[in-house]
């Protein structure tokens, strides 16, 4: 008999319910890189596009954890920590669907998340502690053009959330796709995964 959802044991729930959020809160995330793309190619290109949205969030953080410190950086910072918080949640994402789903497509997107993930650690720390954001994605703080700087910076932040988040998408389709196929729910890919976490 086909298991469903409402066979899963709760903790099995809670950890599918997490995944699954943390994979939409993604969705969500590369929303803002696609108008942050937009602006730049509708001539936004004095500083990488945030929506209001993001702009609120990132003052509140920045608020939060650097209050003492003057109105451009305590944004600036507020933006970084933004940033990392929302890979975190997509890395996390990215684990709990590989640990359910054993694929060449999730561990890709395990890969290359875990890769961006570091990525935004080295620009929060090094904009914290020596006030310049260090990382692949500044060239290690190679001497550039404004123009050059933001036109790199938002593309290769849009690449490496475009890349994961195509693979998690692939291999959330795979899985439904298999499911429809040979009528096995998740239950069946959990419960593989899981149990080759543990082995």
């Amino acid at each position: 008999m086909e298991a469903s959802f409402q066979s899963f044991s709760w903790p099995l729930r809670i950890f599918v319910i997490l995944t699954v959020t943390a994979i939409l809160f993604q969705y969500g995330h590369f929303v803002e890189h696609i108008i942050q793309v937009s602006a730049w190619i509708a001539g936004y290109i004095q500083a990488p596009y945030m929506t209001e949205f993001g702009h609120m969030l990132s003052g509140w953080l920045g608020t939060a954890f650097f209050a003492g410190d003057e109105p451009e950086r305590i944004q600036r910072l507020g933006m970084e920590l933004l940033h990392l918080i929302g890979n975190i949640v997509f890395f996390l994402g990215t684990l709990g669907l590989w640990l359910l789903v054993r694929t060449r497509l999730t561990l890709a997107a395990l890969a290359v998340q875990s890769f961006h993930l570091f990525e935004h650690v080295s620009l929060t720390l090094s904009s914290v502690f020596i006030d310049k954001a260090i990382g692949l994605s500044t060239l290690f703080g190679m001497p550039m053009s404004n123009f050059a700087s933001v036109t790199y910076r938002v593309w290769w932040h849009f690449m490496f959330n475009a890349i994961p988040t195509l693979l998690v998408t692939c291999a959330l389709v795979a899985v439904l796709s298999s499911r429809r196929r040979d009528r096995h729910s998740l239950s069946s890919f959990a419960q593989n995964g899981l149990a080759n976490a543990r082995g």
